[in-house]
């Protein structure tokens, strides 16, 4: 299994460049000048109702999450036994008719699961784990967020399940929760304009994520630190942020519970809410001799987490070297579906005689009869032809009795058939899969203990960690696994054997390989940053780094300069450079699409001051005969304010020459001074470079610009829904060829004075730079004067990385 990490060895940069494909998220556009002169601030009275609108945001959510989870549960549920319903019908009169019927649903939920998923939402394929570390990670993985997806990601769901694949849908919930919040702050309220943007989606989706997790599970506590623990090592987490997350998940938990107990017709109570609840436990379920076994069995998970991992990576690299056509992909899940549906229906029939008295069966479940007499049962068909949280509450049942075969048998199945089904083109999770593998693989070894070892013990706690192990073995979360799995049985006594089990299964698994998470984000060649530079790569510098030339703009550019620029490539982040290309700011595509689509231009003059004193405000200038303004643009007094600005400064009121478009492509940077002159002497050179810089990057205070009636406000540069880069729409093209020598002052908008690194920075400074201040784009200045010679963006870094 150590073979898996062959692909560590490897030269830099990378050769296979897929990663560069993947476009970043920009968490810098609300640090332009536009958000912060016209944005509401935290510390105002304003910024006091923005708080209070998201925290109805995030309760918006909790509320959608815990509706979708339910709905996601009736739907799997219910196709699962009316499948099993006809087919137990028909299997009265003829076992084959019996098997055909049941193949042939098999087939028809499989395919249309797989069709849907090929050609309509292929981001929904998997459960989306891995996307989603690299959506909170700044990747704005193709796909991954979008109504499509989510309708896929639902209907898709309840399909493949209910098609008898060996997957499970709890853990899908959370990509479902990430899109939906999405979905919350596109309503059409007003007060979600304050939220779309890259930085507030992401909070947003964190927070699905979390109620996803909560809701399946009835753990809000294990949802929102499991919502922590994949977006490792990120750090946009606050503890506000923290807050809202866990009110979210809190109301998906509270939501879903009312929900389900209605569906049963009962009272609603504020106890065992959550899709998977794994029953009332002993106050006392272990003692003391039964921690060394605990240990044993995490060995155990341990291993099989590993090879779990192994082969299912092979069976990846499979499919994506043969199945590049969309219908072989539907062809292997049909192939899975048929496979998978054979063995589940004649598996029974190998243990023919192995049927128990209805009264005996002490399980949570609906008996299955199987080949049985009347009044009698099946275990191991009512095992496999249930919905698999039913199935879950069977094997966790304190007073049921089972036998090695029955266990072995399912436990064989599940693994087997899991390990083949992750991965193919159906929504699918892993969490249930894990619990029910788990479940089996701990009352075997409790069974052989009972029997063989020490009578005095409790099957059913076996059982437990069993599943804490298969999970921690495979998916290689930690705390987050533990709180899950204690909100999940209710009992605190629990605690000890979940943890000792859960990290010696860890680290047995990580003597192996990784995560199947991280075996996945290298297989979708996601550009995942994590903390840590690989030793080889410890001297690299900034300049080996860095892209240059540089595609750059001076202040106040040209309409044909812009246009020229961005048509020739694709950035998405372009610097902005004063006297001698030293660095002043920053601007994105989006901003400049933006602007373009507004018409914010001016007849270029050749009195435009700049002050030395530095940027107060953006202000306004008496002197108009400097500014002969040009734009086709609704106009708008000063004074002319919306109710929310009531109370407040007056929105920063622009020229002609500052637009009110949104436009973004994929580029970015950020850089303060202050890391550009580290270390700098202090002498008479670089007290001038210092004064000069300061002078280029000034927007003035008693010198700035009469800006009229043209007023441009952050609303303007909000992001759409898929976070894309508006394109120029045809009748703005057809006016910016027509006023080609009009120019645009891009100081009202871009990002002043952006985080910058000098170019003999090392590549660790760069990358703690880029996760700690949440960059899309990093300028690199010369060591001595200050003056732009490229710029860094995550894939230029992720290149000399390794996961």
């Amino acid at each position: 299994m150590r073979s898996i990490h062959e692909d560590d060895v490897q030269s830099f940069p990378k050769q296979n460049h897929e990663y560069r494909k993947k476009s970043s998220l920009d968490f810098q556009g609300v640090r332009s000048n536009i958000f912060l002169k016209t944005k509401p601030q935290s510390q105002s009275k304003m910024g006091w109702w923005v708080n209070l609108y998201s925290w109805i945001a995030f309760s918006m959510l909790g509320v959608i999450v815990g509706l979708f989870a339910f709905i996601v549960d009736v739907l799997t549920e219910q196709l699962t036994l009316w499948k099993w319903q006809i087919t137990e019908t028909v299997f009265n009169v003829s076992i084959m008719l019996g098997w055909i019927t049941f193949i042939v649903f098999s087939l028809l939920f499989g395919g249309t699961a797989a069709i849907l998923t090929v050609f309509m939402g292929p981001g929904a394929a998997s459960g989306g784990t891995p996307e989603l570390m690299g959506y909170l990670n700044g990747i704005n993985y193709p796909q991954f967020i979008g109504l499509n997806t989510l309708f896929v990601k639902v209907v898709g769901l309840g399909l493949a399940v209910s098609s008898g694949l060996c997957i499970g849908k709890e853990g899908p919930l959370a990509h479902i929760g990430a899109i939906l919040g999405h979905c919350t702050l596109y309503l059409p309220l007003p007060m979600m304009d304050y939220f779309r943007n890259d930085a507030d989606k992401r909070e947003i989706a964190a927070a699905g994520a979390a109620a996803g997790v909560a809701a399946a599970f009835g753990s809000p506590i294990g949802g929102s630190l499991f919502a922590y623990e994949i977006s490792r090592p990120s750090t946009f987490w606050s503890f506000g942020l923290t807050w809202k997350i866990f009110f979210c998940s809190s109301i998906s938990t509270f939501v879903l519970n009312i929900l389900s107990s209605y569906k049963r017709g009962e009272d609603v109570r504020i106890m065992n809410a959550g899709l998977i609840k794994f029953g009332q436990y002993d106050q006392n379920p272990y003692k003391l001799h039964d921690l060394p076994f605990f240990m044993i069995i995490g060995v155990f998970g341990g291993l099989l987490g590993a090879m779990f991992i192994n082969i299912n990576f092979r069976v990846a690299q499979y499919r994506k070297k043969y199945l590049t056509d969309n219908w072989k992909k539907v062809h292997e899940v049909i192939i899975l579906v048929a496979l998978t549906a054979t063995v589940i229906y004649f598996a029974p029939m190998m243990l023919y005689n192995d049927c128990l008295q209805e009264e005996e069966g002490n399980i949570e479940a609906r008996f299955i009869r199987y080949a049985c007499d009347k009044g009698k049962y099946n275990p191991l068909a009512t095992f496999l032809f249930n919905p698999e949280s039913t199935v879950i509450k069977a094997l966790l049942s304190k007073n049921a009795q089972f036998d090695y075969a029955q266990l072995t048998l399912f436990f064989v199945i599940w693994y087997c058939f899991t390990v083949l089904s992750y991965g193919s083109s159906v929504p699918a999770g892993l969490f249930l899969p894990g619990i029910m593998i788990g479940c089996a693989l701990g009352r075997i070894t409790g069974h052989f203990i009972e029997n063989r070892i020490i009578g005095d013990i409790r099957p059913s706690t076996y059982a437990i960690i069993g599943s804490a192990s298969i999970l921690a073995g495979y998916t290689r979360l930690s705390f987050s696994l533990a709180v899950i799995m204690l909100e999940t049985t209710e009992n605190v006594g629990l605690f000890l054997p979940i943890i000792s089990a859960l990290f010696v299964s860890f680290g047995i698994g990580r003597l192996f390989n990784r995560s199947l998470y991280v075996e996945s984000l290298k297989a979708k060649n996601i550009p995942f940053l994590i903390e840590e530079v690989p030793q080889c790569n410890k001297d690299l510098t900034a300049c080996k780094l860095m892209t240059s030339p540089v595609q750059s703009f001076t202040i106040q550019p040209t309409v044909s300069q812009i246009i020229e620029t961005i048509q020739s490539n694709d950035f998405n982040g372009f610097p902005i450079v004063g006297e001698d290309r030293r660095l002043v700011g920053l601007i994105s595509r989006q901003h400049l699409v933006v602007l373009l689509n507004k018409q914010c231009w001016r007849v270029k003059t050749n009195d435009t001051p700049i002050s030395t004193e530095g940027r107060d405000s953006l202000g306004s200038r008496s002197d108009k005969s400097s500014n002969i303004l040009v734009n086709s643009g609704d106009k708008r007094s000063v004074n002319d304010q919306s109710p929310h600005d009531k109370g407040k400064k007056p929105r920063i009121v622009l020229d002609e020459n500052d637009i009110q478009s949104t436009g973004e492509l994929p580029q970015d940077q950020d850089s303060p001074n202050q890391l550009a002159t580290k270390k700098q002497k202090a002498n008479k050179k670089y007290q001038q470079l210092d004064e000069e810089t300061q002078q280029e990057s000034s927007f003035g205070s008693d010198q700035s610009y009469q800006y009229d009636f043209y007023s441009l406000t952050w609303r303007d540069f909000n992001m759409n829904f898929h976070s894309h880069v508006p394109s120029l729409s045809e009748k703005a093209l057809l006016c910016c060829e027509q006023n080609y020598d009009k120019v645009i002052d891009l100081r009202a908008f871009m990002i002043e004075k952006p985080f910058n690194v000098q170019s003999n920075y090392s590549i660790q400074q760069v990358v703690e730079l880029f996760r700690q201040m949440n960059l899309r784009h990093l300028p690199v200045v010369s060591e001595l004067d200050n003056k732009l010679v490229g710029i860094i963006t995550r894939q230029d870094i992720f290149a000399y990385m390794t996961m």
